[in-house]
């Protein structure tokens, strides 16, 4: 199907923006409330945007720009039925076009009523096959959203998706770099810990962290715990 000026026009504008915060955000947070402010503005109509992401506990809600939304999405956690959630689970666009006329999912669709919201469209976020969560917009008005809405959304959730998944990759990377980093440290200090009682009691290395070791398992606190008090206390008397 051929796009028009104006939906390529929108739709690259989306990118530039998701791009920026690709190269100076580097948390999931801040991704989240650019995916969902770009949804927002993006798809005319729409009242508001939110993300929900599959985890361990469940899906939840992330960064929704508006209370609606928010409480729109509680109910189909609560009643595990809805339009986000079919979505998500079945790998495919989801739309309503008037919540007053709707059939599906009585149990969620009775209190969602109450919301003010008329029109939903929910697109699956995933990459490479492996479902991350779904894009939602709300509206107020009854069919504010067709095709044209739904290919938008569509394919902006294709770079929101890759967007998350980057994001989560520098995390993963950030937090594998913080348990290097804990690693060295606790190899710097057994190593100085080891030097101060060499230094004292003339040990050669071996016997002194043989000490170390037998002063962890007497007090059952990590090697790294034991050779952390003995530097310090090493330096106190130093200062």
């Amino acid at each position: 199907m051929t796009q028009s000026g104006e939906e390529v026009a929108d739709f690259s504008a989306v990118l530039r923006g998701m791009s920026g915060v690709l190269l100076s955000d580097q948390t999931l947070q801040s991704a989240l409330r650019l995916v969902t402010a770009l949804a927002a503005e993006s798809i005319p109509g729409s009242r508001g945007a939110g993300v929900t992401l599959a985890g361990d506990g469940g899906p939840m809600t992330t960064a929704a720009s508006d209370e609606a939304v928010e409480r729109a999405d509680s109910l189909q956690y609560e009643v595990d039925e809805g339009p986000c959630l079919e979505a998500m689970r079945l790998m495919r666009l989801v739309r309503i076009d008037d919540l007053a006329q709707e059939t599906r999912w009585p149990a969620w669709t009775g209190p969602a009523r109450s919301l003010r919201i008329r029109s939903v469209l929910s697109v699956p976020l995933q990459v490479r096959g492996d479902v991350t969560g779904a894009l939602k917009v709300y509206s107020p008005d009854p069919s504010a959203f067709g095709e044209r809405e739904e290919r938008l959304l569509g394919m902006f959730a294709e770079q929101a998706a890759v967007l998350l998944a980057n994001v989560r990759s520098v995390e993963d990377l950030e937090r594998a770099n913080q348990r290097l980093r804990e690693l060295v440290h606790s190899r710097d200090l057994v190593a100085m810990a080891k030097g101060v009682l060499m230094a004292r009691g003339d040990l050669g290395e071996r016997a002194a962290f043989a000490a170390l070791s037998q002063e962890s398992r007497r007090n059952d606190v990590p090697v790294r715990e034991v050779a952390r008090r003995i530097v310090d206390s090493f330096a106190d008397r130093e200062s």
